[in-house]
């Protein structure tokens, strides 16, 4: 009886059904997105349209057009197409760094001496440039027009290229810590090589530097006396150029 019963109540509930959909189609959208997948989305879509038609160019209807997100929700987002900009290579930025820093601290074996690790993190810094190299370029040609904003903007991001080289200078081999102007200085020498090629369009040439970007903070690194107590041997002292990595 209990058996009959299931039957006919599955009978009833499958009566009008339709087939069942293919699994794998995206559901249908019942309620709207959640409001960080909107800015998500339109974060992604303001790097995308700057990368392809440069910022005096892009237009909050196309940043829509390409998140998939209403103009309406773009104004609940964002106070203009600005703040969206500098939100999003902010944001942009901060996954770069990241990138750099993960593979600093990588775990390895046998573990890597420390100048194999700071290797591996300006490798990953430079990987991660060069694959966003459109989008690079367009956020340092577009950021000066921005006025004060763009301006500070601009020592914001260099600043946070500061943090992750200094995150990588923090453990030296000699247990001795660089000042923060000899941090500034090594973290400045990198970024001037790599804002020039990107200006000039040669971000190609990124990966070829990592080696003279590497002597580049090595030459920063004093080692200890010896224990005779004769002066540790002087690092050659860098040439202007030299200091451009160029």
């Amino acid at each position: 009886m209990d058996g009959e019963r299931i039957e006919r109540g599955t009978e009833r509930l499958g009566e009008g059904a339709p087939e069942s959909p293919d699994p794998l189609a995206p559901l249908p959208l019942r309620r709207p997105a959640p409001a960080h997948w909107r800015r998500e989305r339109l974060l992604a879509a303001m790097v995308d349209e700057v990368a392809a038609n440069g910022y005096e160019a892009v237009s909050v209807v196309a940043v829509c057009a390409r998140a998939g997100v209403s103009p309406t929700a773009f104004g609940d987002t964002f106070r203009s197409k600005e703040e969206c900009f500098l939100t999003a290579f902010d944001s942009l930025l901060r996954q770069l760094a990241a990138h750099a820093i993960s593979a600093y601290h990588a775990p390895r074996e046998p573990p890597p001496s420390w100048e194999e690790r700071l290797r591996a993190g300006l490798t990953a810094c430079v990987a991660a440039i060069v694959a966003r190299a459109d989008a690079a370029r367009a956020y340092l040609l577009a950021a000066p027009a921005l006025g004060s904003a763009g301006h500070v903007h601009r020592e914001l991001t260099m600043a946070m290229f500061e943090d992750t080289i200094a995150e990588m200078l923090r453990d030296l081999p000699y247990g001795e810590e660089l000042g923060w102007v000899t941090v500034t200085g090594v973290a400045g020498g990198i970024w001037r090589a790599i804002e020039t090629r990107l200006h000039e369009d040669r971000a190609a040439e990124l990966p070829a530097l990592v080696e003279p970007m590497l002597a580049w903070v090595l030459a920063y690194v004093r080692e200890p006396s010896p224990p005779d107590g004769s002066p540790p041997v002087q690092e050659p002292q860098l040439s202007a150029r030299d200091s451009r990595v160029v």
